[in-house]
């Protein structure tokens, strides 16, 4: 019985201590500023996104840490590619499955699949380095590389259908995908 009043006077004592502690002052902010904070190390235009897509153009950007600035900028740029080819192949993809499924022949063959698959890995060669940009990097050592790819709407859609020409059918439910 000894043990039991000294367990509740224990548990009483404990919980008085803290319910009179003093609270900690919270911050809802600080996520918020942490974000502001991190977001304003990279270039005004830089996208948050790393793949833009407008009426006109497509962009898509990338990061990298590299020893100097031009190796910073180069692993950069070849992420904005990266990056490029992903979202680019995603699009197509999707717009060769819907297509498959309303019934246009021919696009779920393997063939048309290959033939696809080829003219995307082309498209990068395509792209124009429309930013690219180094800072010193602090936190990692070395630098921060910057960097964003561009390709007109126009571009792409002819750069693609000549490389899709032998199936043109195909290539024109695609393209309003795009």
């Amino acid at each position: 019985m000894h043990r039991f009043h000294i367990t509740a006077i224990l548990f009483a004592l404990s919980t008085l201590v803290i319910s009179c502690s003093t609270p900690q002052p919270t911050t809802t902010d600080a996520p918020a500023a942490q974000e502001a904070e991190s977001r304003s190390f990279y270039p005004a235009w830089y996208s948050s996104s790393e793949f833009v897509a407008t009426d006109s153009t497509y962009t898509a950007y990338g990061t990298a840490l590299g020893t100097s600035s031009d190796a910073a900028t180069q692993k950069a740029v070849a992420k904005a590619r990266a990056n490029f080819e992903q979202h680019l192949s995603s699009r197509l993809e999707s717009a060769r499955n819907s297509a498959v499924e309303s019934g246009s022949n021919g696009m779920e063959s393997s063939e048309f699949i290959f033939l696809l698959r080829s003219a995307e890995a082309s498209v990068s060669d395509a792209l124009t380095i429309s930013d690219q940009e180094a800072k010193p990097s602090d936190k990692f050592g070395g630098y921060h590389g910057f960097a964003a790819v561009t390709i007109s709407r126009e571009a792409l859609i002819s750069d693609l259908g000549s490389r899709l020409k032998t199936n043109r059918p195909a290539w024109e439910k695609l393209k309003t995908d795009l």
